[in-house]
């Protein structure tokens, strides 16, 4: 890299954290890119600058606004994050997820859902939704990074899902059973664990949105006829019949 780039890429990182871009969604999006120009020590003084600009008060608190079906980040593939030089990034993109879902009572989130193109996923699991069909069993909040899974069998269940990128609609989904899944906890270390139900549903609906995947994406043809507003959705015969069984 040139002289002249590295110190443009100083002159970006100094005005982008000395008013407050680094606390918006584009800004940790532009730190993400500069970070390549930057050496090791520069990265973690920018990171650190960057958590104390999110931690200042309310004046500066970053605004959100959830991708919807159709925009087309939804549908790239995410970047895996380069660990473990960028745990400080994933961090940081951790924290604006849950401030983007502060107090909704979401199951889960996906960074690419708030236009953060990096693989790390959150969710947890409840024992009860009035939407969704769920096992009994809570699993409390889970944060995935770098995540993959793999189906255990070849058994497939067909349920409704929801999202955020597609409020308002519910449609039935065809997911495996039971999966396995790999991931970087926040801690660097990586864990291997099993989910079955609703905990796999939820882990294969997160995962497909670091590929481009929205779930009306993998509704077959003949089952279009389940999607459609919440509201009808769950007034349906189909749906209450759904809810009777379980």
């Amino acid at each position: 890299m040139t002289g002249g780039t590295r110190a443009l890429a100083y002159v970006c990182m100094y005005l982008m954290c000395s008013t407050g871009m680094c606390a918006t969604l584009s800004g940790l999006l532009e730190v993400a890119s500069l970070r390549r120009y930057l050496p090791g020590s520069s990265i973690r003084s920018l990171s650190a600058k960057v958590e104390e600009i999110m931690q200042k008060s309310d004046k500066k608190q970053p605004s959100f606004q959830f991708l919807r079906l159709g925009d087309p980040k939804l549908y790239e593939v995410s970047q895996p994050f380069m660990l473990p030089s960028e745990m400080p990034l994933a961090h940081q993109t951790l924290q604006l997820m849950k401030q983007a879902t502060q107090g909704m009572g979401n199951v889960g989130l996906a960074a690419p859902q708030i236009g953060i193109l990096k693989r790390i996923v959150m969710f947890e699991v409840p024992a009860k939704h009035p939407r969704y069909k769920t096992d009994g069993v809570a699993i409390p909040m889970q944060v995935l990074i770098n995540p993959s899974y793999k189906p255990l069998s070849d058994e497939q269940n067909l349920e409704w899902e929801g999202c955020l990128s597609v409020p308002g609609m519910l449609g039935q989904v065809l997911r495996y059973t039971d999966v396995e899944y790999q991931y970087t906890d926040l801690e660097g270390n990586i864990c291997v664990r099993k989910a079955s139900g609703f905990h796999a549903r939820v882990v294969q609906h997160e995962l497909d949105h670091l590929d481009g995947v929205l779930f009306p994406l993998r509704i077959k043809e003949r089952d279009m006829r389940s999607f459609g507003f919440t509201e009808a959705v769950m007034a349906s015969s189909a749906f209450l019949q759904s809810r009777q069984e379980s």
